[in-house]
């Protein structure tokens, strides 16, 4: 994958498959800190460029896409301990899609009754973008 994404940096049919495993990662493999936060970093790194990518048609993706990325960055930024910046995506999944599943989740991580951990088996957090 880090192959891939050096010989197109910008190509989210790349990036987006890296950020979603090395989130998965971060909350599912025994890692050291020091690994965890690397590929974290990474994670939250590849979500944040797609977005930008993204961001002139952003608004046209279908709503269960757009939830993703940014559950996915809020998720990211939640396992790096910065919840100011996980909240920020949070609250953009609730107001962009506050019936859908991301959502709902989104309202129970800012409200600090769940974690990263929780979701092990959730398998299609950050996925689509």
């Amino acid at each position: 994958m880090h192959t891939a994404c050096a010989m197109d940096p910008d190509n989210i049919s790349v990036l987006i498959p890296r950020a979603a495993t090395l989130v998965q990662i971060g909350r599912s493999v025994p890692l050291s800190d020091n690994e965890r936060l690397t590929l974290l970093n990474l994670a939250v790194y590849d979500y944040e460029r797609t977005l930008q990518i993204q961001k002139p048609y952003f608004d046209t993706l279908s709503p269960h896409a757009r939830a993703e990325l940014l559950f996915g960055l809020g998720d990211g930024w939640h396992q790096l301990k910065n919840s100011q910046r996980a909240n920020r995506y949070f609250e953009r999944v609730i107001a962009d899609d506050p019936d859908s599943e991301q959502a709902e989740l989104s309202r129970l991580f800012i409200k600090g009754e769940l974690d990263a951990a929780a979701l092990k088996n959730r398998n299609c957090a950050g996925c689509h973008g």
